[in-house]
């Protein structure tokens, strides 16, 4: 509960727009989506998904070249930071992210391939929300 609480007060700082609105539309294998400024989360999901999702969604923000890499490369980024940052802060996020960045990587190449941008990313997210004890924030 404490970091997701963290992870909202970082989305505030930045600016970013979170919602938990229902979209019964939407695919239900879709469990949240970033553009812009913009975070979507699906509501109807436990607060552990939820958390993982906007771990998830935060990291795009973070990641500079979101809409200018391939999309494997997006995700499997915004995974294993997810799952990084989490694991960091006692959260496991690990059935869900293993599965899902085998899916986007397709090979341990992609993987190995975006370490740099994955560690880059999880430094700012670890600050920005270490930062959230001190009270001391930053923008990106």
């Amino acid at each position: 509960e404490e970091l997701f609480e963290r992870i909202m007060v970082v989305t505030r700082v930045q600016g970013l727009d979170v919602s938990f609105d229902s979209r019964p539309h939407q695919d239900p294998a879709i469990k949240g989506t970033y553009s812009g400024k913009s975070i979507w989360v699906r509501p109807e999901e436990s607060r552990a998904q939820q958390l993982k999702t906007l771990l998830h969604e935060v990291a795009h923000y973070y990641s500079e070249n979101v809409f200018r890499i391939p999309r494997r490369d997006a995700e499997t980024i915004a995974e294993s930071v997810a799952f990084t940052v989490g694991a960091h802060f006692g959260f496991d996020s690990g059935v869900r992210s293993f599965s899902y960045v085998a899916l986007w990587a397709e090979d341990k190449k992609v993987l190995e391939a975006n370490l740099a941008a994955i560690r880059k990313i999880s430094t700012k997210m670890f600050d920005a929300l270490e930062s959230i004890k001190t009270g001391a924030t930053s923008k990106r």
